[in-house]
């Protein structure tokens, strides 16, 4: 979690003690975490992170130490294609090749890439970075090299070869566009070297309407998968701090004052559960214009009918696109019915949604479990018969 990581970071740059960054930086067949995926290690053997289920790190680890001691950054391969790795290799169990990159640091200096991340989750803005992890020829870059970019602007770290950035700032922008993480080959006279190219993934902003009991672990698993969560309610009895202390934000409002009180994007999935008719009715009436790319609505399918109804009647149909973003009853047919299950078959959908999965049994997949195109799902499609 990007949370564990920043405050375990802030904790080692003010006591001074050196840390190794390990980066899966390119993956191929079967493993457990895909590009971008970080831990930081440090030289008596504390992790925050995870790349692997837990077998990396304890190689990782012994080979953290070597590098604190040499300041050099290598990139690892770790491969558990051949057929008796269970035996003799690492026993991963995954037939997979995957390419750690390790970046020792023992000063401030040469760590502006994860201040970036951090500037990036903190302020919400999308941004993008080359890391480069493999170097052939004489070429004047240096493994661990980068260029960052973000609002238009682009920041160059050791790499003085004027082609090179110009090229990976072209893979760059072609990301941003796409956003769609990769690792990309760059060749320049008759030399070359290899980048992951990684969108900075923003922490999903999550809102709950409605301060009632079950709400309090929809925020708490919304935490958990390191979400920005806000409560709003209308009630102030309701919407105290000390009912949701894990809670990034508390907001008091009424329906009509949503505009001000709150900043909605089309990044933000929302869900409506304050359990009173009028409240939801006039949450929604709010919310369809907005940006907001989903709207979970707690109930039956009857109570969204009956609210479009309303709607329609006081002059505010609905267009196509709005209804495609709601989705009730909310959730996934898990057969929920506790506020902890309801909770989990909720966040699971969004899940789904964010990611463009089908939300299906991994058993009945016929392909990788993750292709580097997602299955894109219908919107809309999470409206079901069945009631809550």
């Amino acid at each position: 979690m990007w949370k564990d990581f920043f405050e375990r970071l802030a904790l080692l740059r003010k006591t001074g003690e050196p840390f190794v960054v390990a980066t899966v930086v390119k993956v191929s067949g079967s493993t457990y975490r895909r590009p971008g995926a970080r831990v930081l290690m440090t030289k008596d053997g504390s992790t925050t992170g995870l790349i692997s289920g837990g077998c990396f790190e304890s190689d990782l680890i012994e080979k953290a130490g070597k590098a604190i001691e040499n300041g050099k950054k290598i990139t690892l391969t770790f491969d558990t294609t051949l057929s008796d790795d269970f035996l003799f290799g690492l026993g991963l169990g995954c037939t997979g090749v995957a390419q750690i990159l390790l970046e020792p640091f023992q000063k401030l200096s040469g760590q502006e890439h994860l201040d970036f991340i951090a500037e990036c989750i903190r302020n919400r803005q999308k941004g993008i970075m080359a890391t480069v992890f493999r170097v052939e020829g004489e070429s004047g870059v240096s493994v661990g090299s980068r260029v960052m970019v973000q609002s238009g602007r682009h920041h160059i770290e050791n790499i003085e070869n004027l082609e090179v950035v110009s090229m990976l700032l072209k893979e760059c922008y072609a990301a941003l566009a796409a956003e769609e993480s990769g690792f990309r080959s760059v060749h320049f006279n008759n030399e070359s070297c290899e980048a992951l190219i990684e969108v900075i993934p923003l922490p999903i902003p999550l809102v709950i309407f409605g301060a009632g009991p079950d709400a309090v672990p929809l925020v708490t698993f919304g935490k958990q998968l390191g979400w920005n969560v806000t409560v709003v309610d209308r009630r102030p009895a309701f919407i105290r701090p000390d009912r949701f202390p894990s809670a990034d934000t508390i907001v008091l409002s009424e329906p009509a004052d949503l505009s001000k009180n709150l900043v909605l994007d089309s990044r933000t999935v929302v869900v409506l559960m304050t359990h009173h008719y009028e409240t939801d009715l006039n949450y929604l009436k709010h919310l369809l214009p907005s940006p907001v790319c989903y709207i979970g609505l707690l109930g039956p399918s009857a109570k969204a009918e009956m609210m479009l109804r309303h709607l329609r009647d006081e002059g505010f149909p609905a267009t196509e696109e709005q209804l495609s973003r709601i989705y009730n009853p909310v959730g996934l047919d898990l057969g929920a019915e506790t506020p902890d299950e309801i909770a989990l078959s909720i966040v699971a959908e969004i899940q789904a949604i964010q990611t463009g999965y089908p939300a299906g049994f991994l058993r009945e997949r016929t392909g990788p479990i993750h292709p580097r195109t997602p299955l894109r799902i219908k919107a809309g499609s999470g409206r079901k018969p069945d009631s809550q």
